[in-house]
């Protein structure tokens, strides 16, 4: 058993770690969590962190480097709506607009039964992880359109689609970290989309390192004050 790898998928409970559980989302790789402050409790994001867990006096691996450079760089929001596209006829329905069609549907039932959100997303996000290698191979042609390689995409959902570490498959280097979401559908997805961008444009952006004993107890913070 991996004591270790057990801790860094449990982190976010342990005290110490600055923000509630909702806030976090879990990737595990190539890095451990993207935690959206203030998503869970104002439904807006007052600050992004790119958070790796270490246990044991670990290191962060190559590719962790990489992208804590890359966040340092340039940390991104894109949404579909910034793009124009022109078509000689009416396009079909695209993946993209059947899946923001059913988050918005999704939005519409939180309203209603607002005592069975975590439930209903709970749901939604499972059902997007079963489908999500059917949509990653619809999507590729939208991620390449931008310059992205699809192998440097990564899932999130909510509060955004997608995660984008530009050039970590693609180069011997992450260029830039991307946050891809779809069009807003709903007025809560669009208050969260202004509320990281309002977050990026402010600098409110960092990479994080935290070592934890196999104890659980966390023994040093790397980066959790530093700007990006």
């Amino acid at each position: 058993m991996n004591v270790g790898k057990i801790l860094e998928r449990v982190a976010p409970v342990c005290d110490g770690f600055g923000s509630v559980p909702r806030d976090y989302r879990p990737l595990f790789d190539p890095i451990d969590y993207v935690v959206f402050k203030g998503l869970a409790a104002h439904g807006e994001v007052k600050s992004t962190t790119f958070l790796g867990v270490k246990t044991g006096g670990g290191a962060l691996t190559p590719r962790q480097r990489q992208i804590r450079a890359g966040v340092e760089a340039e940390v991104e929001l894109f949404c579909l709506t910034d793009l124009m596209l022109a078509y000689r006829a009416k396009p079909a329905v695209a993946w993209l607009d059947r899946l923001e069609a059913d988050e918005d549907h999704q939005q519409r039932a939180e309203d209603r039964f607002a005592e069975d959100e975590q439930r209903i997303r709970e749901v939604a996000k499972e059902g997007g992880r079963q489908a999500l290698p059917d949509l990653l191979r619809e999507a590729e042609p939208v991620f390449a359109c931008r310059g992205y390689f699809a192998h440097d995409v990564k899932p999130l959902f909510d509060p955004v689609d997608y995660i984008v570490f530009d050039g970590m498959n693609a180069s011997s280097a992450v260029k830039r970290v991307v946050l891809f979401d779809g069009p807003a559908l709903g007025h809560a997805r669009e208050r969260v989309q202004r509320s990281v961008q309002r977050a990026l444009e402010a600098g409110n952006c960092k990479w994080r390192t935290v070592q934890m004993g196999k104890d659980g107890r966390i023994q040093g913070d790397r980066g959790s004050e530093d700007p990006r």
